[in-house]
C-alpha cells in the first residue's frame, strides 16, 4: 500500500511545475494530494499538524526559488517557521522525512517529478509508525493511565516577605511623584497571596514579595481595563518582567506607560524553573532541564505519549501563559475544532501553542506549575526556545526582533497567521475577557 501525503503548492510556481510535469507525460507517483495555496508563506504550522492528525503520512511545502516570491518574501517566511515546526517534530520523536519544503520555479517540471518521486519513497519506507501514532493522538499503550501514578508536585517554593527595601522604596516613590498611578503586586489576604493594586504609598505596607506567582498576564489584564494614558508598575520577577516587554512589542501596552520593578528570585526559586541566572536581562531557557537528552526517537515518542495522555484539556496552560493573549484562541476555530467534537488530540494540540508562542515564551514555567497533570511542558517550550537561539541568537523577552515576526514582516499579505496586535478589535480592553481562566 502506497503512502498518503498532502503537498501545499504555490499556485505561481510548483502548481505550475506540477502542470508542467503533466504535460511533459512525465511519471508521477500516486498517493499524493496537491493542495494549491497563493503562496508557501500561506500554509500555517497548525495546518500541516493537522493534516498529520487527519491521517497524512507526509506533508510538503513546495513553494517559489528563495528570492523569486511573488509575494516579496513569503516563502522565507515559510522557510522560518517550518524550520520550527521541524525542530518541534525532531523534539517528539517524528521521523524527519515526513515533512518535506522545497522551493522551485514555475519551468522546472521535471524537478517538481523528481522531488515527488524522493518524497514518497521516503514514505513508503517509513510506513505507519508510532510516530504517527502519537500525532493523531493514538495514546493507545500509553504506561500511565490517565488521572493515575502522577508525579508528585513540589511544594510552591519562595514563602511570602516583605518587599525589599529598595523596591518598596522605588514603589513609593513612583506613586508619591505621580510618575504612576498605580502599582500591581502580591499581598497576603484572607484567601493568601494575591494581587492586588496599590494607589497610595501607604497602600504598599501590605505588599509582599512572593516570586513563582506569575502577574504578567494579570498585569496585562489589568492594563487592558484602564483608559490611554494609564500608568502603572508591576513587582514581579525577571520572567514576568521579560513577558511584559514581549506584551509591549505586540502593542499592548500603546498610549499607556508600564514600567517593571524586578524582584531577584531565590536560589531555591531559580533551581525550581531550571534557571542557572535569574537576572531580569538573563535569557531564561538556557539552562531548562532536558529530560530528552538521552533518548533516541522511540524514546521520545513513548515520553510524549505516556506524558500527553494525562491531559485533560483543562485550557489552565494557555490561560496563565502571559504571552498567549490573542483575543480568540485559533485552536478553537471551527477549521481545527468542528462543532460538537471533544477538542484535537491532546499532543497536536499542545505541539501548535508551543508553535504559536515559540518566539514569545519566556520560559516562566507558569504553564507548567498551572498543570494539574504535571505535563513536562518547559521540556517541549524550552526545546523551541533552543532552536530560535542557535539559528539566530535570539531570546524572547530581551527586546530583539522576533526572527518569524520579521519573515512575517517581510512577506507581505500573501497569507499565513494574520498579526492582529495593535489593530481595531485586537486583543485590547473588552476582548481580553475571551481569555479570562
Amino acid at each position: 500500500m502506497s503512502a498518503v501525503a498532502v503537498c501545499f503548492v504555490c499556485q505561481w510556481c510548483a502548481q505550475i511545475g506540477a502542470e508542467r510535469a503533466g504535460r511533459d507525460r512525465l511519471q508521477l507517483p500516486g498517493g499524493f494530494v496537491m493542495v494549491p495555496v497563493p503562496c508557501a508563506g500561506a500554509v500555517p504550522v497548525d495546518v500541516v499538524l493537522r493534516a498529520f492528525a487527519d491521517g497524512a503520512e507526509g506533508v510538503a511545502v513546495l513553494g517559489c526559488h528563495l528570492g523569486g516570491c511573488h509575494h516579496n518574501q513569503g516563502n522565507r517566511g515559510a522557510s522560518v517557521r517550518l524550520a520550527l515546526l521541524g525542530a518541534t517534530l525532531a523534539t517528539l520523536g517524528v521521523h524527519p522525512h515526513r515533512l518535506l519544503v522545497s522551493f522551485g520555479s514555475a519551468h522546472e517540471g521535471h524537478q517538481f517529478a523528481s522531488v515527488v518521486e524522493g518524497f514518497m519513497t521516503r514514505l513508503g519506507a517509513l510506513s505507519q509508525g508510532a510516530d504517527l501514532a502519537l500525532l493523531r493522538g493514538r495514546l493507545e499503550g500509553a504506561a500511565l493511565a490517565p488521572g493515575c501514578d502522577l508525579p508528585p508536585r513540589e511544594p510552591e517554593a519562595g514563602a511570602p516577605s516583605p518587599l525589599p527595601a529598595d523596591i518598596l522604596e522605588e514603589a513609593r516613590r513612583l506613586l508619591a511623584s505621580g510618575e504612576v498611578g498605580h502599582v500591581l503586586g502580591l499581598a497576603v489576604t484572607d484567601g493568601g497571596v494575591l494581587p492586588e493594586v496599590f494607589s497610595t504609598p501607604q497602600e504598599l505596607e501590605r505588599a509582599v514579595a512572593a516570586s513563582k506567582y506569575p502577574l504578567a498576564k494579570t498585569f496585562w489584564r489589568f492594563m487592558g481595563g484602564m483608559p490611554q494614558g494609564t500608568s502603572a508598575a508591576l513587582v514581579c520577577r525577571p520572567c514576568d518582567a521579560r513577558a511584559v516587554r514581549e506584551q509591549t512589542k505586540m502593542a499592548q501596552y500603546e498610549g499607556q506607560t508600564v514600567r517593571c520593578l524586578t524582584l531577584g528570585c531565590s536560589e531555591e526559586d531559580a533551581h525550581k524553573c531550571g534557571c542557572a541566572n535569574p537576572g531580569v536581562d538573563a535569557p531564561s531557557y538556557v539552562a531548562l532541564p532536558d529530560p530528552l537528552a538521552d533518548l533516541d526517537p522511540a524514546g521520545r515518542i513513548a515520553f510524549w505519549r505516556d506524558s500527553f495522555q494525562r491531559c485533560i484539556k483543562c485550557y489552565g496552560c494557555r490561560n496563565v501563559c502571559p504571552v498567549c493573549i490573542c483575543p480568540s484562541c485559533r485552536l478553537e476555530d471551527e477549521t481545527f475544532v468542528p462543532p460538537g467534537i471533544l477538542p484535537p488530540p491532546p499532543l497536536p494540540w499542545h505541539a501548535c501553542r508551543a508553535l504559536h508562542v515559540a518566539d514569545r515564551c519566556v520560559g516562566c514555567g507558569a504553564c507548567q506549575d498551572a498543570c494539574p497533570s504535571g505535563l513536562p511542558l518547559l521540556a517541549l517550550h524550552g526545546s523551541l526556545s533552543g532552536h530560535l537561539h542557535r539559528e539566530s541568537a535570539y531570546i524572547a523577552g530581551m527586546g530583539m526582533t522576533s526572527p518569524i515576526a520579521a519573515a512575517m514582516a517581510a512577506q507581505g499579505p500573501c497569507g499565513g497567521p494574520p498579526p492582529a496586535w495593535g489593530e481595531p478589535g485586537g486583543a485590547r480592553g473588552a476582548d481580553r475577557e475571551v481569555r479570562h481562566g
